[in-house]
């Protein structure tokens, strides 16, 4: 089952899903399983910064 979530509080989401597309300006910037992405540098510059 897909479930589609649109939220500003990545972090959160990260939390509960199994894999994610995170998408900057209309177009997908980073794939990957949510636990890869949270150790991500690219996530990290993209919403920490």
């Amino acid at each position: 089952m897909s479930i589609l979530i649109v939220e500003q509080k990545v972090k959160e989401v990260l939390e509960i899903a199994d894999y994610a597309y995170v998408l900057r300006l209309g177009e997908v910037a980073l794939e990957n399983t949510a636990k890869e992405l949270r150790k991500s540098e690219a996530y990290k510059q993209i919403f920490l910064a």
